[in-house]
Order: structure tokens, then sequence, then C-alpha cells
């Protein structure tokens, strides 16, 4: 999953990671140490560093990225602030992407759709049964969707919630997602991907626990909305992703028209 936010950073922030931050590559992975902070600053700037797509690796004593953090150090350094499209993004692990393939039978010629797709995790278990020119994805972040075109994959770069069904012209027998959690995004999410279905077809998403116990108005109509269309959720193993998470299943959908905190969604019913 990934999700557009912008982030400004403090002054003396921006002068470290403009100075003292060191960035190099070995084996394959980028990495950076930070020199000598107080704990207070190394807080401050460990958080930029993080998103960047850093993560602290205790064996190395440094964070460790996927891709070249440089760029967007550079743009922090120059600017003060970054528009971060990897913010929330938790790639699915391999055992839950197999949970999600197979929860629900799914045709060997069924469309298949993945928002906020990542790298693909989802996607490449969902093309080893529908095949690679059945799937189709959306992703925000250039680089994440240049790979998933260099599969093969049908891809749209954008923000999934500006998108509309007339975007793809295909309605998707099958939507399989991670989205991002921040502030009930996943809801927002989950509710606009049922605009894409087929009638008959499933739902299978990750999401936070927040919606399930929070008590504000928008987490009660969802999960109401979920037991109306005949889905449930279930847990998902503790230290699978960063925070606790559920999955949430609609086996079997018909088209019909809920109105959740004030906004219209058309959603499926069972």
């Amino acid at each position: 999953m990934a999700n557009g936010k912008t982030l400004r950073f403090d002054d003396d922030v921006v002068e470290v990671i403009r100075n003292q931050v060191q960035v190099w590559e070995e084996g394959g992975q980028w990495h950076s140490k930070m020199p000598q902070l107080s704990r207070e600053m190394y807080q401050k700037v460990n958080k930029a560093l993080t998103v960047a797509g850093g993560k602290w690796t205790r064996k190395t004593q440094t964070h460790v990225y996927r891709e070249d953090p440089r760029p967007l150090f550079g743009i922090v350094a120059d600017e003060g602030k970054v528009m971060v499209t990897n913010y929330d993004f938790y790639p699915t692990p391999p055992d839950l992407v197999e949970t999600m393939a197979h929860i629900v039978w799914v045709g060997t010629d069924d469309p298949v759709l993945e928002p906020s797709a990542g790298e693909g995790a989802i996607a490449d278990q969902m093309a080893q049964r529908v095949g690679v020119g059945n799937v189709y994805c959306v992703e925000l972040n250039p680089g994440r969707a240049q790979i998933l075109r260099d599969k093969g994959y049908t891809t749209v770069e954008a923000d999934f919630l500006t998108l509309t069904p007339d975007d793809f012209g295909v309605e998707f027998a099958h939507v399989r997602l991670n989205p991002p959690f921040t502030g009930l995004q996943d809801v927002d999410h989950v509710l606009h991907a049922a605009r894409f279905m087929a009638l008959g077809g499933s739902l299978v998403a990750v999401m936070s626990e927040s919606p399930f116990f929070q008590q504000t108005k928008k987490a009660k109509a969802f999960r109401e909305w979920l037991q109306a269309q005949g889905g449930w959720s279930e847990p998902i193993d503790d230290g699978t992703f960063t925070v606790r998470t559920r999955l949430a299943v609609i086996p079997m959908v018909t088209p019909s028209l809920t109105v959740i905190d004030g906004v219209v969604a058309e959603v499926l019913l069972v």
C-alpha cells in the first residue's frame, strides 16, 4: 500500500540531513548512518529517515533502504519538506498473500484489481491463477508503478481514490488490497474499491484494527456496512505488520447504495 503526504521538517533536522547523514550502497542495499545526536534530535531525524523508506537494522547499526534515498534527502535539504508517496507502505507478506488469493474461489479468467499495489505482492499471487493479462494495478509511487509495468500488469499511476470505474472500462470479478491505514483511510479505500466490482465477485482487504473497535461514527458505520454485505473479518497474526491488523472479506456481491459518514458510496450487498 502507498499514500501521498507532505511532511515538513525543522531547520535543525534539515541541517543534519544536508551535512551529517552518510549514505552509501552495499550489497544491493542502500544504507545511511547518523552522527551522535541527543535523544530528542535523534527521534526527529529518525522520522525523516523512516519516511524516506529507511528501516533501522541493529546488525549494521544503519537505516537500510530498498531504493537510493539521496534524491529524497536532497529535496528535504533544499525545501525542508517532501511529498512522500511511500508513506504507509507495508508490503504484504507471502503467507498472507496466499490466504488472500485463496480464501474465496477465483476463476482462471477473472479480471482482478489490486489498488495501492506497491510492488505487486498480491498481484503476483493472483496472476498465477488468472494470468498476468487479467491483473490490473493502481500505484501512486512512480518507481513502484514502473516495477508493476515491468511485470506486465496494466497499471494506472494515480491516487486510487481519485479514480472511477470508467478509468478502466472493466468490471472486476475480484479486488484484493492492502490500503494505507492512517486516519481510517483503509475504510475509504475498501468502500471505494466496492464501486469497481462486478456482480458475484469478491473483495478481500487487509485493514487495521481501528475500524473494528473505534466508536467514531465512521468506524461504527463501516462495521454495520460490512455485516450487511454478508462479510466478516478475522485477526491477522500479531507481528505481521507494525500495527495490529485484520482481514476483511466480502465473499459475493450484488449492487446497492449505502451512505457512510455523509459520503455516498456504491457498495455491494449479498
